[in-house]
């Protein structure tokens, strides 16, 4: 993240203005502006306005990239507050490539947190897919027992890197996006190593040709498209991106059926052993995890050692609704029924007019009427048949006239 640089520091440096966000116009001719704390987009005949108060550089951009404008914006620098740092735009100012530029009026510093041990939350994925913590990089000491014990993250070094790019950098397949309107998307895991050649799109199993993707914003997973998709479509990312943190591996927190449904409100506490101590022995990985009801017993029942051990952090994932928190509204009204004094003669002839809205039993007579079912299926499966092929096989196994959604699981 940036920060502005304290007064009594700026006297000595010389005046520069940091570049923080860069925005290419679709259109003919941008319209851009800085005021009253607000990002002004205009494309002649509506304007979008952005409050800047307490948003980060990628919550702007966020903003920008949803809109229907027609801008795309690109975030250089992560600032922490966009309405702290001064913000001064100049149509002159453009990038190499004809994308405006929005400056931060004063100097900035960056804090480089990549380099700090701490628990990071695991990638914002679906609830089909494990949800491991992270672990950032880098390395403290400890003096215990007369001697020096260090902590680093050695396991980082052996993760599956990609085969073409190697560290630091992994691969992912068949990743399903996240839609942002109709002709953008996003991925979780970020940045993405674009290489023009190696970001593919998959939609019902065909591979999309390269010339759908427009542009890449890397630092924030947005993928601008040169085709429009229905905003229900189903997209697939192939990517490459770079992997700064170790993905431990050792407890999945996702809590559904298939993944680890034990660990549902408990706490667990991820802690660190040394990667080397005084007596000059070291060790491979040096992360680990430990499990209990309480907070207070999760962390008792870490090892006791001559060793000292780092506590990274805890995580517990609970549920925060029950059913009685479900408020159901019958927003049906009155009216549209078989008239009282002819109900029994038209029923004689059709007994399902007993059924409509004014003459139905509360909690007894059933109404008749359709089924609604998810049907569950591999992912792989529209790898290899159609869409059509595989509607047509599950209806021939369900009731007649029932509504069927497709789920597909990776």
């Amino acid at each position: 993240m940036l920060d502005p640089v304290p007064s009594h520091l700026t006297s000595a440096l010389s005046p520069f203005t940091a570049p923080i966000m860069s925005l290419r116009y679709t259109g003919d001719t941008p319209d851009v502006s800085i005021s009253a704390g607000k990002l002004l987009l205009a494309d002649g005949a509506e304007t979008l306005e952005i409050i800047l108060s307490g948003k980060t550089a990628s919550e702007v951009a966020g903003e920008v990239t949803k809109s229907s404008l027609g801008y795309r914006a690109h975030v250089l620098f992560d600032a922490a507050d966009m309405g702290a740092i001064g913000l001064t735009t100049d149509p002159d100012d453009l990038t190499t490539d004809g994308a405006q530029l929005l400056r931060a009026d004063g100097h900035v510093f960056k804090n480089l947190e990549e380099t700090r041990l701490r628990l990071l939350r695991p990638y914002n994925e679906d609830r089909h897919m494990p949800w491991h913590v992270r672990v950032d990089r880098g390395t403290t000491t400890r003096l215990q027992h007369g001697g020096t014990w260090l902590f680093s993250v050695p396991e980082y070094d052996s993760q599956p890197w990609s085969l073409l790019y190697g560290k630091p950098y992994m691969d992912q397949r068949s990743v399903r996006a996240t839609r942002i309107g109709r002709k953008a998307i996003s991925v979780p895991r970020t940045p993405i190593y674009w290489r023009h050649n190696n970001l593919v799109l998959h939609v019902r199993g065909i591979e999309q040709p390269a010339s759908v993707i427009l542009d890449v914003d890397e630092r924030n997973g947005i993928i601008f498209l040169n085709a429009n998709y229905d905003e229900d479509e189903v997209i697939l990312v192939d990517h490459t991106y770079e992997e700064r943190s170790l993905i431990y591996q050792g407890v999945d927190l996702n809590p559904t059926e298939f993944h680890n449904p034990g660990v549902l409100d408990r706490y667990v506490v991820f802690y660190m052993l040394p990667w080397a101590g005084p007596d000059g022995r070291i060790r491979s990985d040096t992360v680990r995890h430990s499990e209990s009801s309480t907070l207070l017993g999760a962390l008792m029942s870490i090892p006791r050692t001559e060793e000292p051990f780092l506590v990274l952090g805890a995580a517990q994932v609970r549920q925060v609704g029950s059913i009685s928190d479900v408020e159901v509204t019958d927003t049906r009204t009155w009216g549209g029924g078989v008239k009282k004094d002819i109900l029994d003669a038209a029923a004689r002839r059709m007994e399902d007019v007993r059924s409509t809205t004014d003459h139905g039993h509360y909690d007894g007579t059933p109404y008749p009427g359709n089924a609604a079912i998810v049907v569950e299926l591999p992912d792989e499966l529209r790898q290899t048949l159609e869409m059509d092929e595989i509607q047509r096989l599950v209806r021939k196994h369900v009731a007649y006239g029932s509504y069927v959604i497709l789920e597909f699981r990776q």
